[in-house]
């Protein structure tokens, strides 16, 4: 009798200890993010538990952050994951930009990974565990961004997938726009702030050819500030492949914050067209002695493209002229 009572004490332990570490709390408005993870990992073939986790909302204001995931909470067993409710770290995101917040914390809380800042060929994160000081946590992939989702994905819950091709290097260039304004009619316009601001084509004095001239012609501020935007409307091109803008560029007398070249895409339908992908470069020193060639790339060309704007400004607080000449923009492909 006394050992049929020991061995039911054993038991209602046992079953104890199992309830206990079955422990779940999930905040209803972050379960089905993490009913998402959990649906990857099985779709992975990858068996992780949900056992002494917990998912919640709290004020994270004092450690400055939008998310923390601890995979052994205060030194327990409890798996934690806790997201700021404030309206920019929750509020403001969409769906896809809560998921990647959310599965970022839980790769911490639930696969114990840690932060890593490698990168991709192309400058791209290499994983979704980038810390949020070197990478925006919220965008790894977004709705127009789409085709990069199950590379991170597949990185973070198995560490062992492949660069992809989005991810290389790319060399092989096809002209998709060349503009050099001597034998082509030039679609673009001016955006002149005020009065101080002038943007033409002229024939550059350095070069002899006809070119794109901006000029502030007295030291100013403007808000916006003034330049020449090319618009090109629905390209076909590729989702995935890298965009090089690249143009020749003189400067005469020009003093100041120097010029930007802005090259953009908006996506989306009619009543919701959107910024979806944007990349910049700046030069602030520019010799009269000789044109030189500037080229930067917008880094995976995202979906839905309704537009491409190439913008060229000079920056406030600048004087002078600058020339624009053999405008390109380039399909860059692996």
């Amino acid at each position: 009798m006394k050992k049929n009572y020991l061995y039911l004490f054993f038991l209602l332990l046992i079953f104890a200890n199992c309830g206990k570490d079955k422990n779940k709390l999930v905040d209803s408005e972050l379960e089905v993010y993490v009913d998402r993870f959990f649906a990857e990992a099985e779709k992975r073939h990858i068996d992780i538990s949900d056992d002494n986790l917990e998912v919640v909302f709290r004020d994270l204001a004092d450690e400055g952050v939008c998310g923390l995931g601890h995979f052994k909470y205060l030194g327990t067993d409890l798996r934690k994951v806790e997201i700021n409710p404030d309206f920019f770290c929750w509020g403001f995101h969409d769906d896809l930009a809560r998921e990647n917040l959310v599965f970022h914390e839980l790769g911490h809380a639930i696969l114990r990974r840690t932060h890593i800042n490698t990168i991709l060929p192309t400058g791209l994160p290499a994983q979704m565990m980038c810390d949020g000081n070197q990478c925006d946590v919220f965008s790894y992939y977004d709705k127009y961004t789409l085709g990069r989702r199950p590379y991170y994905v597949d990185k973070l819950l198995s560490l062992t997938t492949s660069t992809p091709n989005w991810g290389r290097i790319k060399t092989k260039a096809t002209t998709f726009f060349e503009e050099n304004l001597e034998t082509e009619q030039f679609a673009g316009e001016v955006i002149a702030p005020n009065e101080n601001f002038v943007g033409e084509i002229v024939e550059n004095p350095l070069t002899g050819s006809k070119s794109i001239a901006l000029s502030a012609q007295g030291k100013f501020e403007f808000s916006n500030p003034g330049g020449w935007i090319i618009q090109l409307d629905n390209p076909d091109i590729e989702e995935g492949v890298d965009l090089r803008f690249s143009t020749q560029i003189t400067g005469v007398d020009l003093k100041g914050e120097g010029v930007k070249l802005i090259l953009r895409t908006y996506s989306g339908d009619n009543q919701e067209t959107e910024i979806s992908e944007s990349a910049f470069k700046v030069i602030t020193n520019l010799s009269e002695s000789q044109a030189t060639m500037e080229a930067f790339t917008l880094i995976y060309y995202p979906s839905d493209v309704q537009q491409i704007e190439i913008i060229l400004q000079i920056l406030p607080n600048t004087t002078g002229t600058v020339y624009f000449d053999d405008l390109k923009l380039s399909v860059m492909e692996y």
